[in-house]
């Protein structure tokens, strides 16, 4: 499915994007892609400064999934809130994109996911253990001069996914059971038909030679083509809103093929040097991010609502706005 999307213009950055796929590989739905783009406009056309913090001014990036937009508004506001003026670069891209940027001095700050910045960012195998995995991350990205402050208990992994119906007359509960299923097609973005945390790991990880890839892009389709057995098993988040009625089963990964994706700030050490309170300010709004609450934004974000104010009402109700 590589689909083409239209090229967004990334003020400041002096790039053109194609919007093609999400941090962790999964796509989202049209409404929240929609919503995302609309409310991910940059606040200004001045790039990033060149000594990071600009005295008092940074640019927050996001990838291009809602998810990544809301809390990249998050930071953003928050950081507003500590008297900071914030340039946005929301819904730019994926991370072979925006990492070069962050490299370069043209963006200050991104939420970032641990295992897929070491695997996908930095070309390693990531640590298993969610600790281990945190320092293997703030060590890759010192190298160049970039500094994760502290995680949140959120967590956003990529899953693997069938139907319920499909999985238990196949026998398969996890992703080794897929050896004796027949002919599986994955269904993911672009991004994961080459990632060893997604379709790549299949055959190299669990020795699958069994299962094929097709690209589709958005959820909302993908979904459509599981449901309809055209593919056989899709990549989503495990913070999609779509698992409560039981017509859908996460396939088990017990080689973990998925690290620890726990949600953090990677910040230029420049920007920091320069604006010290952004530490504390990320820090906390790192502290009150749980995995239940990125479904629950998630899901304002299915439903249409805007992520600049889905992040008001976050910030709102668990820092006082």
């Amino acid at each position: 499915m590589r689909t083409s999307r239209l090229l967004v213009g990334l003020a400041g950055l002096g790039l053109a994007l194609t919007a093609c796929g999400g941090v962790n590989d999964a796509g989202t739905d049209d409404a929240a892609t929609d919503a995302a783009t609309e409310a991910s406009a940059p606040a200004s056309d001045a790039p990033a400064s060149e000594d990071g913090g600009g005295g008092g001014t940074v640019t927050v990036g996001g990838f291009n999934f809602p998810e990544s937009t809301i809390l990249g508004e998050i930071y953003a506001q928050a950081l507003e809130g500590a008297g900071l003026e914030v340039n946005r670069q929301l819904d730019a891209g994926t991370r072979e994109i925006l990492l070069p940027e962050m490299q370069a001095g043209n963006v200050d700050i991104i939420p970032e996911y641990v295992g897929s910045l070491i695997a996908t960012g930095y070309g390693e195998t990531p640590e298993t253990d969610p600790e281990a995995a945190l320092e293997q991350a703030r060590e890759v990205v010192s190298a160049d001069d970039l500094a994760l402050l502290e995680p949140a208990e959120a967590q956003d992994k990529n899953v693997f996914v069938s139907t319920t119906a499909w999985a238990e007359e196949n026998g398969v509960t996890g992703l080794a059971d897929l050896a004796d299923a027949g002919d599986v097609t994955l269904a993911g973005g672009p991004e994961c038909e080459d990632r060893e945390t997604c379709f790549a790991g299949l055959s190299s990880v669990y020795g699958l030679d069994n299962v094929s890839f097709t690209t589709i892009q958005e959820k909302s389709p993908r979904l459509a083509a599981l449901e309809s057995d055209q593919v056989q098993m899709i990549l989503l988040f495990s913070t999609d809103p779509v698992f409560e009625d039981g017509t859908l089963t996460i396939l088990e990964d017990p080689e973990n093929l998925s690290p620890p994706e726990n949600v953090v700030p990677l910040v230029r050490q420049e920007t920091l040097d320069a604006s010290p309170e952004i530490e504390e300010t990320l820090n906390e709004v790192s502290s009150m991010l749980t995995t239940e609450g990125l479904t629950s934004l998630n899901a304002q974000a299915s439903q249409g609502e805007q992520p600049a104010d889905i992040a008001a009402g976050w910030l709102e109700e668990n820092m006082g706005g």
